[in-house]
């Protein structure tokens, strides 16, 4: 099961993926990985958002946090 908070952040990217621009940054980065597409200004506001919904005692569980985004595959 994933975490709520890994849940939450990956629903938003999802909604804001720009698969024309995700395309272009994975071609960037010699493709070692799948792209959302979304600029990094914008990807750290939405993380913020996300965050602050969920509030920061969140962050005591950065370790399974951080795991599981890795595990999923996105940038």
């Amino acid at each position: 099961m994933m975490h709520p908070f890994a849940t939450s952040l990956l629903e938003v990217f999802e909604q804001y993926a720009d698969p024309k621009r995700a395309a272009e940054m994975s071609a960037y980065m010699k493709e070692i990985d799948a792209f959302y597409g979304i600029p990094s200004p914008h990807r750290k506001q939405i993380a913020k958002e996300v965050l602050n919904a969920h509030g920061k005692g969140v962050l005591q569980d950065w370790q399974v946090i951080c795991s599981t985004l890795m595990k999923h595959g996105k940038r």
